[in-house]
């Protein structure tokens, strides 16, 4: 999820093109060339759209706005809703082929619907004062649990500047 992130910080960026060089030497003083005389450098200096870190409230903003605009348009594909899928795995009359499809099509609802909630707990967060959202994230739906370090890392930190 990070990595898919950190491409879509990179995609939606639409700041001054300077902050990118910056963050780019950066990543670059972190991962050092190899120490042999090779015009090569180490492919672990190149910087990719995979490691943009968090840049602003503006552009974590579009971020959170793209996945969940993609979240609720691939959701809006499936002609049944989550709740129908849940009945469906109740029947006993099920083949197995007829069980692990609606379960893998169950699942993959249930993220899109994770992904539109946490975009929605995001950009209310990204409106707070740094110090309402740090209160806010102290304690977590149960839900949210497993975000808390991108939370607090990211977001909060982003709010404190």
């Amino acid at each position: 999820m990070s990595r898919f992130i950190s491409f879509l910080r990179f995609t939606e960026f639409d700041e001054n093109i300077a902050l990118l060089y910056q963050l780019k030497g950066q990543y670059q003083q972190r991962t050092k060339q190899r120490p042999d005389d090779s015009d090569e450098p180490e492919p672990s200096s190149f910087w990719n759209a995979d490691d943009v870190p968090a840049i602003s409230k503006h552009n974590e903003r579009k971020v959170w706005l793209r996945i969940k605009s993609m979240s609720e348009e691939f959701l809006s594909r499936y002609p049944h809703p989550l709740s129908e899928d849940m009945q469906i795995l109740e029947r006993e009359d099920l083949s197995f082929n007829e069980s692990n499809c609606t379960l893998f099509r169950s699942g993959e609802k249930e993220i899109l619907h994770f992904l539109i909630e946490m975009s929605d707990y995001v950009l209310n967060l990204l409106e707070m004062k740094f110090k309402d959202a740090k209160k806010h994230t102290q304690t977590l739906p149960a839900k949210f649990e497993s975000c808390r370090d991108y939370l607090q890392t990211h977001v909060i930190r982003l709010l404190a500047s």
